[in-house]
């Protein structure tokens, strides 16, 4: 399973919508609240082991960059 497809089904066991896409490497998710863009951030930096910058993009909406 590739990079992006792990990462996209971490993001789905933990927000019931599919309302995440990437582009340009970043994971960007729609729809979601503060509390839930913690824990896609905590699970994240879990499972790849990396550094994760979020962003707030709208008004329900985040990105995530991994360094």
């Amino acid at each position: 399973m590739s990079f992006e497809k792990k990462a996209l089904v971490i993001v789905q066991s933990i927000i019931a919508k599919n309302t995440s896409s990437f582009c340009n490497g970043t994971l960007f998710v729609e729809e979601i609240s503060s509390k839930q863009a913690a824990k896609i951030e905590t699970a994240l930096i879990e499972n790849f082991k990396c550094g994760i910058i979020v962003s707030k993009q709208s008004v329900a909406g985040f990105s995530f960059d991994f360094v």
